[in-house]
């Protein structure tokens, strides 16, 4: 699990590295009614930016605006103009729980199995994708700006689902777009950033000569890698919760008291 934990971790440093990349995403002026702060899934305030800003995918608070926008606005208005598309039509909230921190949370996807295990799944999944294909070519315009909506959902499912297959992403519904330009340089972006980074703690004192390499800061990985957890009802040795009093996450790390000889939470030890 831990092997898996870092790897996840490595997998968004490179999804962020490359969204970094790509153009900047201008936002409509939003309505009265949109909230001035979102709340992200660790239940940290985000404060949300609006009229006609940009943002920078690849950054925390960017990406989870974007996700806020996308599923929010651009959804609406997507559902709003193409009502004869069943793909946009049958999209939905789904609860998805994260398979390494457990983290639960809320993501636009489709009432079906994306990864068909039999002969009926796997004719709702052509039919979904026949649907999302006819909108290879198609633009939408929200308060002055226009946006390709296959591009849209791309970083979506990218920052959403990190651009893996699972029963819920949406990567599976990309697999027929003839000239997916999007995804032909991500993979060549990826390819290139294994062939060249080597990924190492600050603590380690292990080289490789022959790659570049990227210090990752130990607290930012325990951070990740932390399951979100009740400080009070837990026996993890660390922990991330949301803080009301310092309005964020933070990590708490549990210390053996030796006269009781079981855990206990250390409320000052914040990493």
């Amino acid at each position: 699990m831990v092997y898996k934990g870092i790897k996840s971790f490595v997998d968004d440093y490179i999804n962020n590295s490359y969204l970094r990349n790509q153009p900047l995403i201008k936002l409509p002026e939003y309505s009265k009614e949109t909230p001035t702060y979102i709340i992200d899934e660790n239940s940290n305030f985000i404060e949300n930016k609006y009229k006609n800003t940009l943002l920078q995918l690849g950054t925390d608070s960017d990406n989870k605006i974007f996700e806020h926008f996308f599923e929010t606005v651009f959804i609406q208005k997507l559902k709003e103009e193409k009502r004869d598309n069943k793909f946009i039509q049958d999209l939905t909230e789904k609860l998805i729980i994260d398979p390494i921190t457990g983290t639960r949370y809320l993501a636009m996807s489709l009432p079906i199995n994306m990864m068909p295990s039999s002969d009926n799944e796997q004719i709702l999944l052509n039919f979904y994708k026949n649907e999302f294909n006819k909108l290879e070519r198609d633009n939408i315009t929200i308060g002055g700006n226009t946006y390709s909506i296959i591009q849209m959902f791309q970083y979506y499912n990218l920052l959403k689902f990190k651009g893996k297959a699972s029963q819920s992403s949406l990567l599976k519904i990309f697999e027929n777009i003839m000239n997916n330009d999007f995804l032909k340089s991500y993979r060549n972006f990826v390819n290139n950033f294994d062939e060249t980074y080597d990924f190492i703690l600050n603590t380690s004192s292990e080289s490789n000569k022959k790659l570049k390499e990227i210090k990752i800061d130990s607290n930012v990985l325990y951070k990740y890698l932390a399951p979100s957890a009740n400080p009070f009802a837990s026996n993890f040795d660390i922990i991330k919760y949301h803080d009301s009093v310092l309005g964020q996450t933070v990590l708490l790390k549990r210390k053996k008291d030796e006269s009781e000889k079981n855990i206990k939470l250390d409320d000052d030890d914040l990493l």
